[in-house]
């Protein structure tokens, strides 16, 4: 798996696009406020979108799901306690909670629950091969929001990588692939 971070202008959002370089398949994370851009950027590297993850549902994160799956007919993921945050219209397939693991373009996403910035926040953890090595990626929001809250154990995962069973360390996401 590769990836590809964005930067959505609109409000400076990251939007991560992860994709298997052979098929071509891949799937969005945290969607921002473009959807055009996002698609854009998409159609440039030959990806076909099979789903749309989302951490949490800001607007900075999933406002442009729904035109989106408009486009793409992608599947969208989403912790249920987030759905009050998501822009009319989203419709969400696929419900995840602590421990789920997605299986998706070739890989496996683990999902964990990591409440803070939002009650409804998960952390999604994967591998991503970059010259030649694998990496344990991880996709986390590391805000807190003072009206949710965080407990140790919370924070443990999302700053923690689950056990590795191969040779693996923490990729870099301001050193991954910019489009």
């Amino acid at each position: 798996m590769k990836i590809m971070k964005h930067n959505v202008m609109s409000m400076d959002e990251n939007v991560y696009i992860v994709y298997d370089e052979i098929t071509k398949e891949g799937v969005i994370i945290d969607p921002g406020m473009d959807a055009g851009q996002i698609m854009n950027a998409v159609d440039k590297a030959g990806i076909t979108v099979k789903a749309i993850l989302l951490t949490h549902g800001h607007g900075d994160h999933s406002h442009a799901t729904p035109e989106l799956v408009r486009l793409s007919g992608a599947k969208t993921y989403i912790h249920k306690v987030d759905l009050m945050y998501l822009k009319e219209g989203t419709e969400i397939d696929v419900f995840v909670k602590d421990g789920d693991i997605i299986k998706l373009v070739n890989t496996e996403i683990l999902c964990l629950e990591t409440p803070g910035h939002t009650l409804g926040t998960i952390s999604l953890f994967f591998d991503v091969e970059e010259k030649g090595k694998v990496f344990l990626s991880k996709v986390c929001e590391n805000v807190v929001n003072g009206t949710a809250t965080r407990t140790p154990q919370d924070h443990a995962k999302a700053t923690l990588a689950p056990p590795l069973t191969k040779e693996m360390a923490l990729f870099d996401f301001n050193n991954s692939a910019h489009i």
